[in-house]
């Protein structure tokens, strides 16, 4: 496990099983070794080696199988696991249903659901949302503003929710957006720095800047923090940008948040000065961004 010799292991295992003599502690180990490997496909077939010699997985390598079968994706394998291993809580509900966001399967993660609601095992808000984020996701958008409003009926809904919804609604504008936020604030939901910069991202989407900067002011008066996303979102806009007052905006919201852009982003906001031929802002920027160590 420690050198992660995978050769080695299969080697032992293969040798062992020829002998008669492969245990459950080998099979355990081998698991480890894959584990430590990300080898998950490979932990997956090793299920079948383990039933061929008649033998049942403990709880701990129960645990290792599950993992790897959520990682690549074996939703049904997964499933069938968590049936045999007796253990089924909401936290591996929850594993399932990421196993489900990777397949985008809605179906089956809807399914999911309904099983746990129907169950002794309970739900609660992170459960809805887990299921809520593989729809959008998935890109079924109906799909998602049905299981909300369910959501919103059974009072399961929080700012992770509301903030879930805004990343799935950012092609359809920043008027939906602006929608989801007084819905929100009509539930004394406060929305946070990912809200914001959602809000705003869905307004650059649209090249709607001014309604993007009315957000950026807003998180500034409610002390909500800046961060390199907000900033990376407004250099996006900048692309669609013909106003030499917003590379002035972004580069001051730059300088008083004190983040550091990436370089990409960085020759983003260079380029809108390049297009705008303004050859003082362009050297603003510059000395903006070799004094942060970008340039």
């Amino acid at each position: 496990v420690e050198s992660k010799n995978v050769p080695l292991a299969e080697y032992v295992l293969s040798q062992a099983r020829m002998a008669g003599t492969a245990n459950l502690p080998l099979y355990s180990t081998v698991v480890k070794v894959y584990a430590a490997t990300r080898q998950f496909e490979k932990t997956c077939d090793i299920y079948a080696q383990l039933t061929d010699d008649g033998l049942e997985p403990d709880t701990v390598m129960y645990g290792g199988l599950i993992k790897a079968a959520v990682e690549c994706g074996q939703l049904e394998l997964s499933r069938k696991l968590l049936r045999q291993s007796g253990t089924m809580d909401i936290q591996n509900y929850m594993s399932l249903f990421r196993a489900c966001g990777r397949e985008r399967n809605v179906r089956k993660a809807l399914d999911l659901l309904k099983e746990l609601e129907e169950s002794d095992v309970g739900i609660d808000t992170t459960a809805y949302n887990c299921v809520l984020d593989v729809c959008l996701k998935s890109g079924d958008m109906r799909q998602g503003t049905e299981l909300f409003a369910k959501m919103k009926t059974l009072n399961f809904v929080d700012v992770i929710s509301y903030n879930t919804l805004l990343k799935g609604a950012r092609a359809t504008g920043p008027l939906d957006a602006m929608s989801i936020l007084e819905d929100m604030r009509s539930r004394n939901l406060q929305p946070n720095q990912v809200t914001y910069n959602s809000l705003i991202n869905a307004c650059v989407s649209k090249g709607d800047m001014k309604t993007a900067w009315g957000f950026v002011e807003e998180m500034q008066q409610l002390s909500v923090e800046i961060d390199n996303f907000t900033c990376s979102i407004m250099m996006k806009g900048l692309k669609f940008s013909s106003s030499k007052d917003d590379v002035d905006k972004t580069l001051n919201l730059i300088e008083r948040s004190r983040v550091r852009p990436d370089e990409v982003l960085v020759n983003t906001l260079l380029d809108a000065c390049i297009r705008l031929r303004d050859v003082k802002r362009l050297t603003s920027a510059l000395n903006t961004f070799r004094l942060s160590g970008v340039v």
